[in-house]
């Protein structure tokens, strides 16, 4: 039924961003009792490739993460994973802080960090920042993994690790 109703909004984009939307907020307050509806709303996106970042960031929400760390491993195989995907999941791993297994996401930030694709390494170093997120905060493991990215041969996981300050490295920085 509700598989029903996301497939008769999916034309109409507002409605279905808007039903995305409701989806992984409601997640957030009440995850197991909308994860039926979650797959349901899942399942009709995956028939619109023009969705994937609606996908994406709903599959990141409500996935478990050993789910999650299989698709994105396997993401450099898919031709799912454009640019406008790869930046919907980076920002949907930032926020991955708030799920109800946020403690766990070290583990998935050390599977997808030791890949030999930048890409999937570059979705590593967004979960190491949702590891860090809430009051977990940056420890020196964390630290030491982030001085890792900084190092990575490719410019496009090692950018983006330059550029990420945690409190803590503030705090110590002398201005130039």
């Amino acid at each position: 039924m509700i598989e029903d109703a996301a497939r008769q909004v999916l034309p109409l984009r507002r409605n279905i961003k808007a039903l995305v939307t409701a989806v992984t907020h409601s997640l957030q307050r009440e995850c197991n009792t909308f994860i039926p509806v979650a797959n349901a709303v899942l399942s009709v996106l995956a028939s619109d490739p023009r969705t994937s970042c609606l996908y994406i960031s709903l599959f990141i929400a409500v996935s478990p993460l050993p789910e999650i760390q299989k698709t994105l491993q396997d993401s450099k195989n898919t031709a799912a994973f454009h640019a406008g995907t790869i930046a919907c999941c980076i920002a949907s791993l930032h926020t991955a802080a708030e799920r109800p297994d946020a403690l766990e996401l070290d583990e998935l930030e050390q599977s997808l960090g030791s890949h030999s694709s930048d890409l999937v390494r570059r979705f590593g170093l967004a979960a190491l920042v949702a590891a860090a997120g809430g009051n977990r905060g940056w420890t020196q493991e964390r630290l030491d993994r982030l001085r890792h990215y900084r190092k990575d041969v490719s410019p496009f996981v090692a950018e983006a690790a330059q550029f990420t300050f945690p409190v803590t490295e503030l705090s110590s920085m002398v201005p130039e």
